[in-house]
């Protein structure tokens, strides 16, 4: 075979004499092929601004204690999910700790032992399905963590909700964020800021943001905005209320270094959770 020694990158073209140029060629070619693979990947990461609203589900709780001398306690609460995963038709969301109002349940009894009555939480995705929590697992340690698991039979990607990704991705101040959750109710709230400090509170990391985040936004996605994607960088939190532009994420990295006990959702996994986390003697009614 002749060629023309004005086009020299068709030389790689050779065809070759012997087995081992054979295999040489192929590894070549494969990882030729496998970095391709991985440079799409890499540029496909987070998800874009019309897939922001589907990041975000609504969780609403509410629980009842009893009291023997007066009406039974009864409180009810609202907070923000993101799905995490989905396997054998179970969906895991990852929200805040105090989205589960156990700390307020185990105030609820005059004489701190609290008679659980009931406790339920429903999960109201960006379509309009809900669905039923079927259990919950509060972080052993210090952080505001929880997860929940819900039937995600008949929920689509895409279409009822978008399974959040956590990569490691690179972040200093000044960096664009964006907020999303249900604040007083509005699902599908999305709002945009800067980072404004990283800190530490006890074993978590922080991501300090003037992006608004308001009561109910607790446990939404916090994202860092690179050029037309945004990429999962932290778990909504808590905001200071006497003061402006003072908004808090627990790093997404801690979601998934974190240690979790898991119960049912219901007034026996309450009761569990709050004897063997919270040390509170807590029965059920």
């Amino acid at each position: 075979m002749n060629f023309n020694p004005s086009y020299p990158h068709l030389l790689a073209l050779k065809v070759p004499r012997t087995l081992g140029a054979v295999l040489s060629m192929l590894l070549t070619v494969l990882v030729l092929f496998g970095i391709a693979v991985f440079t799409i990947a890499c540029g496909s990461t987070g998800i874009s601004k019309t897939e922001l609203q589907l990041s975000a589900a609504t969780v609403e709780g509410v629980w009842e204690s009893y009291h023997k001398f007066t009406p039974n306690d009864v409180s009810s609460w609202q907070g923000s999910v993101g799905v995490i995963s989905a396997s054998n038709n179970r969906l895991r969301l990852i929200t805040n700790s105090h989205c589960l109002s156990l700390v307020d349940l185990a105030k609820s009894p005059y004489d701190g032992k609290p008679e659980i009555v009931r406790f339920q939480m429903v999960v109201t995705f960006p379509s309009g399905q809900q669905r039923q929590v079927l259990r919950f697992a509060d972080q052993v340690g210090d952080k505001d963590l929880a997860c929940l698991e819900v039937d995600g039979t008949g929920l689509a990607e895409g279409r009822d909700y978008i399974t959040l990704e956590f990569k490691e991705q690179s972040c200093e101040v000044g960096d664009d964020v964006v907020a999303v959750g249900s604040p007083k109710g509005l699902p599908g709230t999305v709002t945009f800021g800067k980072i404004s400090a990283f800190r530490r509170n006890g074993s978590a990391t922080i991501i300090q943001t003037d992006a608004a985040i308001n009561h109910g936004n607790s446990g939404g996605p916090l994202f860092l905005k690179k050029k037309d994607r945004y990429h999962w960088l932290g778990v909504n939190t808590y905001r200071v209320d006497d003061a402006s532009g003072l908004g808090f994420a627990i790093y997404t990295g801690d979601v998934f270094s974190s240690k979790y006990a898991w119960y049912d959702a219901g007034p026996n996994g309450a009761a569990g959770a709050l004897r063997e986390l919270y040390k509170v003697d807590a029965t059920t009614r």
